[in-house]
This record gives structure tokens, sequence and C-alpha cells, in this order.
């Protein structure tokens, strides 16, 4: 469809075999181009391609959610359901963390022990109705299922939001499908575990087959199943809710949440059916308008001649062509056939919607005039303009001979980039290859037999493969499902020398063959209400093509493109787009006529892919030197020697961690479990006072042995002896916990304990004679360091059935600490992972998560500070950590620079709490064991970085010294050094200390002004965000950085003209030189005032060329922190003088030129220029803006291009083999 335009006519568009009529208001005609290049120097190079992966048409038009086959992606593009998702994620954990509190306070349950607090008591006739609950680990993987809902649903919305400002690529519910496997591994682990131990129920609450159910309902009802299709996660999410709601309640529990998405997936269902319903009938009664006129054309004789002639086409072209016709197969749907297999071949296929409207824009003129041809030999009819109600034609051979009734015909113009994103993903699964209909005209005819005479041209002409053909002129065909219009659609390609040389052949377009009696009774109203309704007549007729689609792909593949989403390999290299890039600028005088052929070579973002996703940048650098890059832990990710670092450091934290060397970790991992059959517990410290009470007096439930706080064992025999009460159970018991019943023990004993010490035997068989030695302390409990128990109280009674419990389990806080190690450890081994899977910023943030994850959890562990623990050391090491990682994370560069920082504050405060502020002896054992790793690797980087300079520095010792040598001899004339200060004089205004930026125009109605195709997305794009840097104005046109390499290139390729001719003049007034081609070994050069009077002298001139691509990501990458705007260099020239006299002309001509703004220049010729970081080189860079009427035309007046002006006497001394130095020299130092 195209923007309908007031008062002009409409055009007939049936786009698939099941599209209803589309009327289209057109105007004239007019070329795109010119818009199109100025778009994309404006917007980043995959505009379209981004917009159709934030489906934005769904929030210009919601209703569309309704019938998407993604309907939970598309929900997920509206801000309020962002909202609703973060909301509820939230309330969510906050009331699993109140139940999970709830719990906890009974005292006899807990998930974990927090520090100094082992000691708990309850009532135990409130534990035994609970004692057959499964309380254990299964307990801890039941929370996390409970957590993972939540979570999901806050990183879901989260990352929804994320995609709004940060303008990401992926839409999608990945999250949500990875948790949904994740919670049905976890109700599986809980439903084995509770069936091997014989649990019915657990302590949160849920039956053992609830969690097989919860299982099933991820695993083949939600969300499981959008690994394979989303198009019916509505009726999966109500299927899966009832199952839920139904086990819950048969359990007699009632889920609210479960009534709440009910309620809400049957609303949108009911309300979908509704629509559907009426639109239906909406369609039956339209078709009834074309029944007349179709009774007649049905009933002439040329119906036998069109079979033939469409049997004739048939079988045209190396594509085989698909004939669709009715069929009663019901496994066939309408629309599909063998062509998609050929279209998504991989020689032709376009998988990038900016590509492919780049291609539609070459292509159209052409197409055009091959319909005008076709309309000539058929005598074909165009749709007119008409200022009265009715539809007017125009025969083509007679406009031919009038140009003004040529004028009037309105020419379909090519597909709304709206329109065409939303069929994309409404109607081809977001398949880009499948819209083939960007390109389009319609022939309309009287009568049949010259719709005939059309076909058989087809049939014969050279130039034209056909590809499909939808014949809606056969009587079998159901015209319910186009609204009752009736034409004959062509898909087909135009293969020629001219298509062929601009790289299009491959383009499908698509032309409609119409009979002015049907055409005639098409209507605006009609097309306005298809417009709504076609994605409904579509919905059920699409899925199950949809479905067998996802059923064909590998499951394992999905799974492994849901967990890495790796980027396709791109086949062609960034040098050989920046060879198609001056070919196609070679290849036409217009500007933008090279931008539009250019950008449907590629993809739109092709560059900024390179630039991000692959090695180019770093690939000839050494590790050594990349680490003082910009950014050194993205591009060292790419190196063989950094991956294999990752691993072996990976490999010493484990070790480490195994050893014991710096954590007790095997006492972390045991969680203070023991073993043993016989305990003791003494009863007061003062041994003469005997226990009075004889040993049956004690019942056997007045003491346990507890594991994980949850599984009681009891003794199976009770013995006293003086003041010590002996335990004996049946075999060893597997513990980390115990508890004593105050009531039952307290009313056998003659005194009222304060004192308890439990131990556990570890000798022979008979521990009441044995020594003292064979017992080995539990743990000990006294009133004075447990005030807050009730039974230590003064006077204190102690209730009936009162118990104390000890948990002995490692604290949280220890368990914090033992996951820092292993968070360490396991995350420099992913980061060796993503590095290997070529996943920069990944890696970045799996090495940096080490410190600033772990740096907020021992800040957090720190609190309360306190003097008598290690909580001023956690903080420190907190502090370090932190800061170290947000360095990594937000200002890498930095990096290796603050590591010797790190590394020494670090060590001074872990020896200083180590020694008490070092007043107890020092041991080397103080030593961090990061201390070692981080002060290692920056010693090597740092030496092998110098080692590196030094053998870089004497690779271009011999050129230096002929640069040297050659700048002795300007230094040491007194003429020179005057006009060496003149120089610098003129440039000390521009100094190089000037930052500057690539800026490109932010102003939407400069956008919006001749590219109506793209409208309303770019009404989108004036709201998306896009720059997190404020704009600036400049005489009233909003400006911002450049991010997008692809769109610097396409301003380059525009403004080099331009540039170019600015350069001429300033050579022409300056008697400057341009280097020309020499078939001798010395370089040529020509007076440029000699080649304008002589064509031939001009064409032996060596212009500059637009900036390698492969180069440009290397500075890009090594030196600019992968800040596109920083690239100043792209479009570049250089002038040769004799002498300083007329270099300083040139510099004089620049400073008046009122079209020429210099932001910045780089003097090399001045005094105090330290040639070693050039390699002795001496020149003048300018940075400069061309601002004149016609790059502001162009919209490229903020792009800055780079002038050399250089002495004669330097440029000789350049040689082949002295750049091939000068590039070794650079890449050793990374530069």
């Amino acid at each position: 469809m195209s923007a309908r335009d007031g008062a002009h006519k409409i055009e007939i568009e049936a786009e698939d075999a099941q599209t209803e009529p589309i009327l289209l208001l057109t105007p004239r005609r007019m070329d795109f181009k010119p818009g199109f290049s100025h778009f994309y120097m404006h917007v980043c190079g995959d505009f379209l391609q981004r917009s159709t992966a934030e489906r934005k048409v769904y929030k210009l038009n919601p209703w569309l959610i309704l019938f998407s086959h993604e309907p939970l992606s598309a929900v997920l593009t509206l801000l309020p359901v962002q909202i609703i998702f973060i909301i509820v994620g939230m309330l969510w954990i906050i009331f699993e963390s109140i139940s999970l509190r709830h719990i906890e306070s009974t005292g006899y349950f807990s998930l974990s022990v927090e520090q100094g607090k082992i000691v708990s008591e309850f009532l135990f006739q409130d534990y035994l109705p609970k004692s057959h609950l499964a309380c254990t680990w299964e307990l801890s993987l039941q929370l996390a299922t409970r957590y993972i809902i939540g979570a999901s649903l806050m990183i879901s919305g989260f990352l929804a939001i994320r995609n709004k400002f940060h303008r990401s690529k992926l839409v999608d519910p990945s999250v949500l499908i990875f948790a949904g496997l994740l919670d049905a591994l976890l109700n599986l682990l809980i439903f084995f575990r509770m069936s091997s131990e014989g649990y019915e129920e657990t302590a949160l609450g849920g039956t053992r087959h609830q969690f097989m159910i919860y299982a099933i309902t991820d695993l083949f009802f939600f969300p499981a199943p959008m690994l394979f299709s989303e198009m019916y996660v509505v009726e999966q999410v109500s299927l899966a809710h009832i199952t839920i709601f139904g086990s819950a309640l048969g359990a007699g529990v009632v889920r609210y949440e479960s009534i709440v998405m009910l309620a809400v997936t049957i609303l949108f269902l009911v309300y979908r059916e509704l629509t559907r319903s009426r639109t239906l009938s909406e369609a039956l009664h339209s078709s009834g308008v074309f029944e007349e006129e179709w009774n007649e054309v049905k009933g002439s004789h040329a119906m036998f001649r069109l079979t033939n002639a469409l049997r004739n086409v048939r079988g045209w072209g190396p594509y085989g062509p698909t004939f669709i016709l009715p069929s009663s197969d019901p496994r066939l749907v309408p629309g599909e056939s063998e062509v998609d297999k050929e279209i998504d071949d991989e020689k032709l296929r376009r998988s990038n919607l900016d590509q492919l409207y780049a291609q539609a824009l070459v292509i159209d003129p052409v197409f055009l005039s091959k319909v005008k041809s076709l309309a000539e030999a058929s005598d074909g009819f165009f749709l007119a303009q008409s200022e009265a109600g009715e539809p007017q034609y125009v025969r083509w051979r007679d406009a031919m001979a009038d140009p003004t009734l040529e004028s009037t015909i309105c020419w379909a113009k090519i597909k709304n980039a709206t329109r065409a994103i939303e069929k994309v993903l409404l109607l081809c699964d977001t398949q880009v290859s499948r819209l083939t209909d960007v390109v389009r005209q319609s022939i309309i005819f009287k009568d049949l037999d010259h719709l005939c005479d059309c076909l058989d041209k087809i049939a014969r002409d050279p130039e034209i493969e056909v590809v499909r053909i939808k014949n809606r002129l056969d009587p079998d065909f159901d015209s319910k499902i186009s609204g009752g219009y009736r034409d004959i659609g062509i898909n087909l390609r135009i293969v020629s020398t001219q298509t062929k040389k601009k790289g299009v052949e491959g383009h499908i377009c698509e032309l409609r063959l119409a009979l002015m009696s049907l055409h005639r009774k098409t209507s605006t109203g009609m097309f306005q209400r298809y417009q709504r309704v076609k994605q409904v007549l579509r919905f059920r007729t699409g899925t199950s093509q949809l479905a067998r689609k996802y059923a064909d792909a590998p499951l394992r593949t999905r799974l492994w493109r849901l967990m890495f989403p790796i980027a396709p390999i791109q086949a062609v290299s960034p040098s050989d787009v920046w060879t198609s890039l001056l070919l196609c600028k070679a290849s036409t005088d217009k500007s933008d006529d090279a931008l539009t052929i250019f950008k449907g070579l590629f993809p739109g973002n092709i560059l900024d892919d390179y630039l991000f996703t692959s090695a180019h940048g770093v690939v000839d650098a050494a590790t050594s030197t990349i680490m003082y890059s910009s950014t050194p832990l993205r591009s060292a990710s790419y190196k063989p020697f950094f991956q294999v670092l990752l691993f072996v450091i990976s490999g010493a934290f484990a070790y480490s961690i195994a050893s014991n060397s710096w954590l007790s970790a095997r006492g972390v991992i045991a969680n203070g479990k023991f073993s043993a059959r016989h305990y003791r517990l003494d009863v007061n410290a003062d041994p003469s006072i005997a226990v009075s009470a004889q040993s049956q007096s004690f019942p056997n439930r007045s003491f346990a042995m507890t594991r994980d706080s949850c599984r009681r064992f009891y003794p199976s025999a009770i013995s006293v002896a003086n003041s010590s009460i002996y335990y004996t159970f049946d075999e060893d018991i597997v513990a980390n916990g115990w508890q004593i019943d105050l009531s039952a023990t307290l009313s056998a004993l003659a005194f009222h304990p304060y004192n308890f010490s439990l131990f556990r035997f570890e000798g022979g068989s008979d521990p009441q004679h044995s020594l003292r030695e064979d017992w080995v302390l539990v743990n000990n409990f006294t009133c004075a360091e447990h005030p807050e128990i009730s039974f230590c109280e003064a006077n204190g009674t102690v209730a009936d059935g009162q118990t104390i419990s000890f948990d002995l389990r490692a604290s949280w806080k220890d368990n914090l600490f033992f996951s820092f190690s292993t968070v360490q450890a396991s995350s420099c081994f992913l980061g060796g992972v993503f590095s290997v899977l070529r996943k920069p910023n990944l890696v970045k943030f799996c090495i940096g998560s080490p410190f600033h994850v772990v740096g907020v959890a021992e800040i957090a562990v720190a609190f309360p500070l306190s003097l008598k623990d290690n909580s001023l050391m956690t903080l420190s090491w907190g502090i370090a950590d932190f800061s170290l990682g947000m360095l990594m994370q937000f200002r890498e560069r930095y990096s290796l620079q603050y590591l010797p920082l790190y590394v020494i504050f670090t060590t001074f405060f872990n020896i200083a709490f180590s020694t008490s502020w070092f007043e107890d002896p020092f041991d080397a054992s103080y030593f961090p064991f990061t201390s070692y790793v981080l002060s290692g690797l920056w010693l090597y980087f740092r030496f092998k970085r110098d080692y590196l300079y030094r053998k870089a520095v004497k690779q271009v010792e011999p050129d230096r010294l002929k640069y040297d040598e050659c700048w002795s001899r300007y230094i040491s004339n007194e003429p020179c050094r005057k006009r060496l200060e003149k120089i610098s004089a003129l440039c000390r205004p521009h100094l190089s200390t000037r930052k500057v930026q690539q800026k490109c125009r932010r102003d939407p109605q400069l956008l919006r002004r001749d590219i109506a195709i793209f409208d309303p997305l770019i009404a989108r794009y004036s709201n998306a965000g896009g720059s997190i840097f404020a704009p600036v104005k400049c005489g009233g046109i909003e400006y911002g950085p450049l991010y997008s390499l692809d769109q610097l290139y396409a301003q380059a390729l525009v403004i080099d003209p331009v540039f170019l001719s600015k350069v001429k003049s300033l050579a022409e007034a300056s008697d400057g030189f341009f280097l020309a081609q020499s078939e001798a070994g010395e370089p040529q050069y020509v007076r440029w005032r000699d080649a304008m009077a002589d064509p031939t002298l001009e064409s032996t001139i060596c212009w500059a060329k637009i900036k390698n691509a492969t180069r440009a990501i290397e500075k890009l990458v090594r030196s600019y922190d992968f800040c596109v705007y920083k690239l100043t260099d792209v479009v570049r020239q250089c002038i040769i003088f004799k002498d300083l006299d007329h270099l300083c002309d040139c510099l004089d001509k620049i400073a008046r030129d009122p079209e020429i703004e210099v932001v910045r220049i780089k003097n090399r010729l001045d005094p105090d220029f330290d040639s070693k970081i050039s390699g002795g080189y001496r020149d003048i860079g300018i940075n400069l803006r061309i601002v004149s009427t016609q790059t502001k035309k162009k919209g490229v007046e903020g792009h800055i291009c780079e002038l050399q002006l250089l002495l004669e006497d330097f440029h000789k001394l350049k040689t082949l083999e002295g750049h091939k130095r000068h590039v070794q020299f650079r890449n050793l130092r990374c530069e």
C-alpha cells in the first residue's frame, strides 16, 4: 500500500491469493532516490530492519495484535504492558519473600542461617502436624520456582523498555521461554525427590503431583511451546492456567493469579472471535459487488484462451514459476508454493528491508519502462486522475503521443514502508525475502482478449523471468478471500543488461492484469474497510504454513539460538564493501543514484555489524598493545592468547578453591554436616551435680539430631551418667544441627540448667567408659550468650513442649563469600567461552562481573560495621572491587592503568586487617590470591608492550632519519623558519587539542520532506530517543553525534565530489600539485593549473579514495572506543606544494573561504612537534566542513573531511616499502 494523497484517484492492488482489493490514491510519479539517499545520511543504515525488529507497527496500530502470529512479542512492545510486567514481577517477588519469612518465623523450618543466630525455639506440639512436610533442598527449589516467575516477568519488561530506548534488535519472549524450561526442570527434580523420600507436601505448600503438573504445563502448554511457534500462545496460556487452577483446587487451594490470567485470555479470545465473525460477514457482503460483472466475464468465450495463455507463461524462466490454482487438497494453503524455496535461495534472497527498498528504488524505473512496453503491445490502459467520482482510464497508445494525457496517469508508488513492515510481521513470518510486491504496477484491459495478448508478450519477452502467477480469474477461485475482486497477479524479475549492471536482476516485482469492468467497482470505502480486515481473513489460513515451517527446524538449533543468538558470518569483508562503494560511485555522476545502488547491494547495517561483531580491527595487532587500546577487553577477546589466558585464570581460581588455599571451601560445601552414632549432652558445667532422674524418664522425642533444619532423627536409647546424658542411634547420623525438648528434659532434672555442651563420639564401642579425647565438641550453649531464649530468664517458666533448636549450618554470609570465589572462577571460564563464540560485550561483562557484582555483594555483607569481625576488610574489598568492575564495564580503556592501584589498595588493607594494623606477626598467606594473578598480568602486558614499542620504533628508524634530514634543511634556513612561524600562527586557533565530532541532522521535518514512503515511521523515529547526548541547534537546525558507520559512509559517498571540487579550487588558487600515475619508480606530480586546460593530463591524477572500511574499523576499535563520530578522515584529499610560500597561500585561502568551516588542524610542521610518533613524517592535517547551499541541500554540511597539505620534498621520500613498515609500526602500537 502507498500513502494516499488528497483528491487523486484509486488503483487496485490485490496482494496475494487471499488478499482483498487495496485501493491506492496515487499522486503524480516522483523520484524517491534523492529523498532516500538524504534519509539514510541522517538515520542508521538499518532503519527499516530495526523498525521491523522493534515491531513498531504494533505501537502504531495496537489492533493488529489481535491477529498477530506472535501476540506475546507484539503486546510486549506496548509501554503499559511493559510497566505491568515489571510491577507484577516485583509484587510477586515481594509476596513470595513474605511467605518465606512466615515459614522461617515458626522456628522449626529455615532455609538460611543468619550470622551468630544459630538458636531458635518453638513448641513441639506446633511442629508435629507439619513434621511430615518436605523441607530440605526441595524447599529451596520450590522457592526458586516461585522467584523465577517474578524475575522473568521483571526482566522481560525491563528488556522491552530497553529496546525502546537503546533500539535493540531483540524483541521476543526468549526470557520467558528460558524461565519456563528452567521451571520445568526444577519442578521435575522436586517431584522425583519427594517421590523417593515419600513426601506428599512441602512446607511452602504444594503437593507432589502438583509439581509434575507444573512441569507438564511448562513443557506442553506454556511457555516452552513458544520454541516452535507463538501463534497459539493465548490459547496455551488459558489451558495452562485451567490445568494449574484445577490441580490447586483439588488440593484445597485457590490460585487467584490463575483466575486473573483466565479472565484476561478469555476476554482476548472472545473479542478476537467476535471481531473475526464481524469482519468475515462484511467480506461476504462486499463480495457481491462484483458478482454481476464477473458472471459476464465468466461466460465469455475468451476464458478458454486465457487458460491456454497462462499455460504458455507457465514454465518460463530458470526459477520454475508457480501456477497457483484452486485445489481441493486441504493440506495446501492458498498462496503457498514452490516459489518460496526459490525466493529464499541464498543467491537471490534479500533478508534486509533497507536493502530491499534500495533495490526497489533502482529497479522501479526499469520495471515501469517494461510495463509501458507491455501496455503498448497489448493495448492496455492505466488509471488516471479524475475530478468526478468515477475512475478514469487512459489508453497508453494515446498517452504516448500526448504528454498532457500521460501526465494525468496515476502510477503506482513503491509500497509504503509501514505497510511493508506490517506485512513482514503479520503475513511473512518476519522474513523479508517473502515480500515480493514492493515494486508494483497495474495494467487494465477492456476485455480478456487484450489481457491474453499481454500474457503472450510476457511469455515471449527474453528479459522477463516469471516467478509466480496468481490466477484469480479462475471460475473455481473463492473470491470471498479477496473481497469478490478478481485479477491476475504476476511476480516477475527483469533480467537485462541494465539490471545486472545495477545488481537488481534478482529483485521480484509484481504486475497486476485487471479487467476494466471489475476495476470500476472498486471504491475508497472498500479500501478503508479491507485495510482493517485483511489480517482477519489471513489469520486462520496462514497458521498451518507457519506451523509446518517451525516444525521443520531442528529443536537443537532453536535451543542453541535461544541461548546463544550468534550473528551469521558475512561472506564478504569490509574491503569488499569499500570496493563496491567505489564502483557504485564511478558508475554514475549522481551521488543519490550511487548511494541507492550501493545500499541495494548489501544489508543496511553491514559495516556496523562488522564493527561490533568481528575482529577486523585487531586481527593484525598484538595482544599486549591491544590491552592499552580504547577497548582492551572487547578487542582482546578475539585473540587466541587472551582466550587461553581466561581459561588458565579460571583454572587457577578453581584450584585455589579446591585446595582451601584462601577460602574454607570444604567447610562451606559440607554445610556444617558431621556424622556419628553416639552423642553426649553435658548439662551444666559443674560435674558434681548429678542428674537424679532415671534414663527412662526421658522420652525419645526429647532430643533429636537435625539435618538442614528439617529432617529429625530421634535416638533409640538414652542413658545418664553424672551430669551427662548419652544418646544412642541405630546407625551413624549425618546432621548439621540438634534440638532438645526443654519441658521434657527439665522435668527430669533436679536443677535449672544454664549450660549445654553437645559432643559426638569418635572412639571405640563403649562411649560411657571411653576417654575424654574420644569426644569431639559439636557446640556449646550458655544463657549468657543467648539471653533472648525464654527459659534463660530469671524465674523463667518453660511451656509444655517448648523446644530449642541449634542450626549449625554455614551462615548465609559464609555461603555468599564462597559464591564470590565461584563467581570469579565461573565468570573467567564463561568469558573464555564467549570469546570463542565472538561475543565481545558478554566477554567484557564476564570479566567485570567478578569485580562489580562481587563488590556490590561485599559492600552489602559488610554492614553493619563492627571492629570485632572482618566487616571493615570486607568493605574495603567491596569498594575496590566495585570501582574496578565499573571501570571495566564503562571505561575499559583505563582498566590496565587502574590495576596497580587496585592491587596496592587491596593488598595493603588485607595485610593491615589480618595483622590487626601491623601489631601481629606477618605471614605470606596475607597476600590476596588476586594480587598474584593481577600483578602478574599487569607486569606481563606492560613489559611486552614496551618491548613491542621499541621494536616498532626501530623498524621505522631508517625512514625517520630520512625525514629528519629533510626537516633539518628547512629548519636551518632562516626564510623557511619565518614561513613556519607564520604557518604556526595560522594554525594556532584550530590546534589539535579540540575535540571534534561527525554530526547529522536530527530534525524529522527535514527527513520527511521527500520520502513519503516512510511515513509514519519517521514520526516514530523522531520520538525514539536515539542519542544519549543532547542534540545541538545551529542555524535553526538540530544536530547530533553520528553513531552508525554505514550512515557515515553514506554521507561520504555524497559529499566526496563536493569536497573534491573545493580541493581543486584551493589548488588552483595556491598553485598546488597532485600525485599522478607514473610507470617509473619516482613519483610524478601534476600542476593543477596545467591539468585544468588538459583533460588528458587531468586523467592521470591519482585522487585519494574514500577511506578503506577495514582501516576505518581498525581506528574505531583501536583508538576511538567504537565511537563513529570520532572518525573524521573517511573523505580526504591532499595537495602537494613545491615550497612553504604556496602552502601558506593555501592556508590563507582556507581561512578566507566562507564555505569552509575549519574544526581542527594538526600542524606537524611545527618545530615543537615530536616526529617520533609519526615515524618522522611531517605535514599539515586540516579537518573541515563544507557548509554551502549544495551541502545543506544534500544534508551533509555536518560531515567532517580531511585535507592534507604536503611539501613535495617530504612526499618524494615516501616509498612502498616505507609504507609497509609504517603499517607494521601502526599495528605494533595498535593505532
